[in-house]
């Protein structure tokens, strides 16, 4: 939970960053919270588009599903 509110402290301080959506989706996932995870992912790929690691694991979560 100390991890999860470091995340969401340092999307409040950058919000436009994708990088700290990838790294809170990443911990997320971590927690098994898969559906606020995809939405931080999908967030982080609307900020940068052409997000090489977003991108890498956005396939993998599709080839999950």
């Amino acid at each position: 939970k100390e991890a999860l509110a470091a995340f969401d402290a340092a999307l409040g301080l950058n919000p436009s960053d994708p990088e700290a959506w990838l790294d809170a989706a990443r911990a997320r996932k971590a927690l098994g919270q898969e559906t606020r995870a995809r939405k931080m992912l999908d967030h982080a790929l609307r900020l940068d588009p052409d997000h090489a690691e977003a991108r890498w694991l956005k396939a993998e979560e599709a080839l999950e599903d």
